[in-house]
C-alpha cells in the first residue's frame, strides 16, 4: 500500500449561534429585578404576560437550536463510506485526471502495481494504469475523513487490438476479450496459419502483460494423411577356412598329445561344412579336420505406415509389441516395466497459406535383437535393432522427401595361427585359421503428405477380394482362399449385386 501525505491548510470553524441565547439572558434578570417593587396584583399580571411572552419566545429559540444541531451533524458533502464508492476503469498505460473536493492529507493505494497516482497539488490527483488488475484508491484530509475512494480496474486495450486485427485479417470474425490479466480470442478463421498470425499479433501488442488464450475456430479444417516408406536391405558374406590337426605319441607308458584351432575348442560352428580323417602309424595318431564355410545372406524390409491427422493436430501409430523389462522400484522390490518394439509413426502437421505442409515427423522401426542382450537372475533381455529419423519438413501436397538415409559397410578379417609354423610360408596355412566377414546395409525413410477429405460411408478393406476356399480346393488343390474377379456380381457378397471393391480407399485427395 502506498500512502502520500500532504500539507494542507487548516480552516476556522463558522460561529455557533449559542450566542443569540448568551444575548437575551440579562434581558431577563433586568425585567425580574424591575417587578420587586410592583403590588401583587400587578405582578400577577406581568408574571402572566410574560409568561405567555416567554413560551412564544421559546419555540423559535427551540427550533434554531434544532436547526443548528441538524447543521451542525449532517456530514460533509465529500465524506465517504469505508468501502469503495465509485470506479474507474483504465486502458494498460493510460491515465485521468481527478480533482478533490478538498484537501488532501494522505492517499493510500492499494497496489502500486497495478495503478499509481502522482499529486498536482492537494486537490489535483493524476492516476496511471500499470499493470492488468484491480486496486483501491482512498485520500482523506487532515481530519482524518475520507474524501475520495475509487475502485480502479486496469485492462488490455481491446478496442486498439481488435482494429489492428481487422485490418491485418479483414475477412475474419474476431471477438477479443479479456480475462484477468490475459486475453481470449474467440471466432472463426480460414486456417492455422491465419490463427497462428493472429496469435502472434496479439503476443506482441500484449507484451509481457499477460497471456493469449486462442479460441479461434477453423471454419473449413483441412486433414493431413502422411505416407512413410521406410526401405532396408541388408546383405552379410561370412568366409570361414580352418585347417586343424591332432597328434598323439606314445612312448612306454607315457603318451604325449596336441591339439590345435576346433579339436580344442570341441567343434565346428553351426553351419559350418566339416572334412575329418585320421592317420595312425604304430604308437602315432595324427587327426585332421577342416571346416569351410561360405555364406550369404540378404535381409529386406519394407514398411509403409499411414497416418492421417486433423490440421495442427498431433497423431501416433504403433504396430509391433512389447517386451518386459525387470527393474528394481525404490523399495528394492522387482517390478516389470515394458518396452515397446515394432513400426511407429508421429507427426504433427501444419496447412501454410501457400499450400504448404509442415511436418514435425518422428519415424522409427525396432526389432528384438540377441546381439547386446543381456541375462539377469536366469532371464534373457533382448536388446533392440532400431531405425529412427525425428525431423520438420516441408512439402507441398503429393510430393515426396527422403527425410533418413544410411549406407553402411563393415568388414571384418580375423587371422588364427600356431605360434612358429603358422608363419611358414607354405606348410604355414595347415595351422592357421581365417574368419571374414563383411556387412553391407542401406536405409531409406521417404515421406509423402497429402491434403485430404473424407469419403462416402462405404470405404474399401482388404477383405473384400477375399474368399475362403472349399473344402475339396485346399484338399485337392491345395487353395487357402480364392481372389474374386471384379467383374463377378452376386448378391452373396455386398448385399448389393456387387462383389469387389466398393468405395474409396481410405480418403480423397485433392
Amino acid at each position: 500500500m502506498t500512502v502520500i501525505h500532504v500539507m494542507g491548510r487548516a480552516y476556522d470553524a463558522p460561529m455557533s449561534n449559542h450566542s443569540l441565547t448568551m444575548r437575551r439572558a440579562p434581558y431577563k434578570r433586568r425585567l425580574f429585578r424591575r417587578s420587586s417593587t410592583m403590588s401583587p396584583l400587578k405582578c400577577l399580571a406581568l408574571f402572566i404576560f410574560l409568561f405567555a411572552a416567554g413560551a412564544a419566545g421559546a419555540v423559535p429559540v427551540l427550533a434554531a437550536s434544532l436547526e443548528m444541531a441538524a447543521v451542525t451533524e449532517q456530514p460533509m458533502p465529500y465524506a465517504a463510506t469505508e468501502g469503495p464508492t465509485s470506479a474507474i476503469a483504465l486502458d494498460i498505460n493510460a491515465g485521468t485526471m481527478l480533482r478533490l473536493p478538498a484537501s488532501a492529507n494522505a492517499v493510500f493505494v492499494a497496489n502500486p502495481e497495478i495503478a499509481d497516482v502522482q499529486l498536482k497539488s492537494p486537490k489535483l490527483m493524476f492516476v496511471h494504469a500499470r499493470q492488468p488488475g484491480e486496486t483501491t484508491i482512498y485520500a482523506v484530509d487532515a481530519k482524518d475523513n475520507i474524501i475520495l475512494s475509487h475502485r480502479v480496474t486496469v485492462g488490455h486495450n481491446l478496442t486498439r487490438l481488435g482494429e489492428v486485427m481487422r485490418q491485418v485479417r479483414p475477412d475474419s470474425n474476431i471477438q477479443v476479450a479479456s480475462l484477468g490479466d490475459s486475453i481470449v480470442l474467440t471466432g472463426n478463421v480460414g486456417s492455422a496459419q491465419e490463427s497462428d498470425d493472429l496469435r502472434g499479433l496479439a503476443t506482441q501488442l500484449l507484451g509481457k502483460n499477460g497471456q493469449i488464450i486462442n479460441r479461434l475456430k477453423i471454419s473449413k479444417p483441412q486433414q493431413v494423411n502422411l505416407r512413410v516408406r521406410i526401405a532396408e536391405v541388408s546383405r552379410d558374406i561370412t568366409k570361414q577356412f580352418n585347417i586343424n590337426l591332432g597328434l598323439t605319441q606314445t612312448i612306454g607308458n607315457l603318451a604325449l598329445s596336441g591339439a590345435t584351432g576346433l579339436f580344442v575348442n570341441g567343434g565346428a560352428a553351426a553351419g559350418t561344412q566339416v572334412i575329418q580323417g585320421a592317420f595312425n602309424s604304430g604308437d602315432t595318431s595324427i587327426d585332421f579336420l577342416l571346416d569351410a564355410l561360405d555364406q550369404n545372406g540378404l535381409i529386406t524390409l519394407l514398411a509403409e505406415p499411414n497416418l492421417t491427422a486433423q490440421n495442427g493436430s498431433e497423431a501416433n501409430f504403433l504396430v509391433g509389441g512389447e517386451f518386459p523389462i525387470p527393474i528394481r522400484d525404490s523399495d528394492g522390490d522387482l517390478a516389470i516395466i515394458f518396452k515397446q518394439f515394432g513400426v511407429s509413426l508421429g507427426f504433427i502437421p501444419i496447412v501454410l497459406d501457400d499450400g504448404q505442409i509442415s511436418i514435425k515427423i518422428l519415424t522409427e522401426v525396432s526389432e528384438l535383437s540377441a546381439a547386446g542382450a543381456i541375462t539377469i537372475d536366469s532371464l534373457t533381455i533382448p536388446a533392440l535393432s532400431t531405425r529412427r529419423a525425428e525431423t520438420t519438413v516441408n512439402l507441398g501436397s503429393g510430393q515426396s522427401f527422403a527425410i533418413a538415409g544410411l549406407l553402411q559397410n563393415t568388414t571384418n578379417n580375423a587371422l588364427d595361427r600356431f605360434p612358429g609354423l603358422g608363419e611358414l610360408p607354405i606348410l604355414g596355412s595347415l595351422f592357421r585359421s581365417t574368419d571374414f566377414q563383411r556387412s553391407e546395409s542401406e536405409l531409406l525413410v521417404i515421406v509423402t503428405p497429402y491434403l485430404v477429405r473424407p469419403v462416402s460411408n462405404r470405404i474399401a478393406d482388404p477383405t473384400e477380394r477375399y474368399q475362403p476356399s472349399k473344402e475339396s480346393d485346399r484338399i485337392l488343390m491345395g487353395d487357402l482362399n480364392k481372389t474374386i474377379p471384379a467383374n463377378v456380381s452376386t448378391a452373396a457378397f455386398d448385399g448389393q449385386g456387387r462383389r469387389g471393391y466398393t468405395g474409396n480407399a481410405g480418403f480423397i485427395l485433392r
